[in-house]
C-alpha cells in the first residue's frame, strides 16, 4: 500500500464547480473519443503501468441550470447501466489519466500529461493515506476513489461535474464500476460487514454546493438478501483544503436484492431530512466487494448525489 503525505490540495469548490469548471459562460467540452487501446478490467492487483483499463458499471446524473453562481433548477436522471471508466496508471501505480463515459457520450477526460490538467491526492481525516484522487482541467472535474491504495481488488467509484453549454447549464453525476459478481455466486448465508468510503456533490437549499466525503459501513445479511447502509464522519469542503464536519449529511437506509440477482436497491435518508434511493451491486467472484450510487433531495434544489464502494 502506497503512502503519500502532505497532499491535501484544493482544486476547486464544487459549488458545484460553478466557477472552476469552465466559468459561468463557458462552452461545453468537446466529447473525446473512446480510448482505442484498452484492456478489460479484471482486478486491481493485475494492473500494469501505462495500460488503459476499461471498467463498466452503473451510474446516475443530475442536470441543473444556474444564474448568478447558484443553481435554480435541478433535474436528476434514473440509475442505469452503461457507464464506464477508462483508467491509466503511471509507474508508481498512481492514476495518470481517466475518461468517464455515460450511455450517451464521454463527459470527462483528464490526463496528467496534458498542460492545464492537475491531479492531487485527497485525504478524509483521520485517514492515514489518501483515499481519493481529484483531477481538473479548465472545463471538467472528477473525484475518484484510490482502489489500489485502499486494498480493493474488484471495484471503484467516482463523481464528476462539467459545464454543458453557454447558458449556465451544469451536469454532475456518479458511477460505480468494476467486475460484477454473477448473481448465482452471491453467498446464500453469512452476515459480513463491508467498510469503505463515499463521495458526492451537495447543493443546499440556497443553490450553492460543496464536495462531500464520508466513511461507509454496510452490514449484509446474505440469508435475507438485506443490506444495512450507513455513512459516518461526513465532511464537506468548498476548497478541498478545509474539511468541515456535517452530520446532517450522514446517511442510513436498508437495501434489498432478490435471490441470485446482483442488483440491490432501497430507500436512504439523511440525518438532516433528505430522502432518496440507492442502487448498487456486488463485485468480485464471491461478492467480496460492493458499490453503488445514491441520490437524495429535500426542498427546492437541495440535492445530495454520490457514489460509494466497500470491501468485506
Amino acid at each position: 500500500m502506497r503512502t503519500i503525505s502532505g497532499k491535501r490540495i484544493a482544486l476547486l469548490s464544487v459549488s458545484l464547480a460553478l466557477s472552476a469548471c469552465g466559468g459561468g459562460g463557458g462552452t461545453a467540452p468537446t466529447p473525446a473519443p473512446t480510448p482505442l487501446a484498452t484492456t478489460a478490467f479484471t482486478k486491481w492487483s493485475d494492473v500494469q503501468p501505462g495500460v488503459t483499463y476499461k471498467a463498466d458499471g452503473l451510474g446516475q446524473e443530475v442536470t441543473g441550470t444556474t444564474s448568478g453562481g447558484v443553481f435554480n433548477v435541478i433535474s436528476p436522471s434514473g440509475v442505469t447501466d452503461g457507464y464506464s471508466a477508462y483508467l491509466t496508471f503511471d509507474s508508481a501505480l498512481e492514476l495518470s489519466r481517466l475518461a468517464l463515459t455515460t450511455p450517451a457520450s464521454t463527459l470527462v477526460v483528464l490526463d496528467k500529461t496534458i498542460a492545464g490538467t492537475t491531479f492531487a491526492d485527497l485525504t478524509l481525516s483521520p485517514g492515514a493515506f489518501p483515499q481519493f484522487v481529484g483531477a481538473r482541467n479548465s472545463s471538467s472535474v472528477a473525484v475518484m476513489a484510490q482502489p489500489i491504495d485502499l486494498g480493493w481488488d474488484y471495484q471503484t467509484f467516482g463523481i464528476w461535474e462539467t459545464g454543458r453549454d453557454s447558458t449556465g447549464s451544469r451536469q454532475f453525476g456518479a458511477m460505480s464500476v468494476g467486475a460484477p459478481t454473477i448473481g448465482t455466486a452471491i453467498p446464500g448465508a453469512g452476515t459480513p460487514t463491508f467498510t469503505g468510503y463515499a463521495t458526492g456533490s451537495y447543493v443546499n437549499a440556497a443553490g450553492t454546493g460543496t464536495t462531500v466525503f464520508a466513511a461507509l459501513t454496510v452490514g449484509a445479511n446474505f440469508g435475507t438478501q438485506t443490506l444495512t447502509f450507513n455513512t459516518t464522519n461526513t465532511q464537506t469542503s468548498s476548497d478541498w483544503i478545509t474539511f468541515t464536519p456535517n452530520g446532517d449529511l450522514n446517511l442510513s437506509g436498508t437495501l434489498n436484492y432478490a435471490p441470485n440477482t446482483n442488483s440491490f436497491t432501497g430507500s436512504v435518508s439523511s440525518v438532516g431530512g433528505l430522502t432518496g434511493n440507492s442502487t448498487g451491486q456486488f463485485y468480485g467472484p464471491n461478492a467480496e466487494e460492493l458499490g453503488g450510487v445514491f441520490l437524495l433531495q429535500g426542498g427546492g434544489v437541495e440535492t445530495y448525489a454520490g457514489a460509494y464502494g466497500a470491501k468485506r
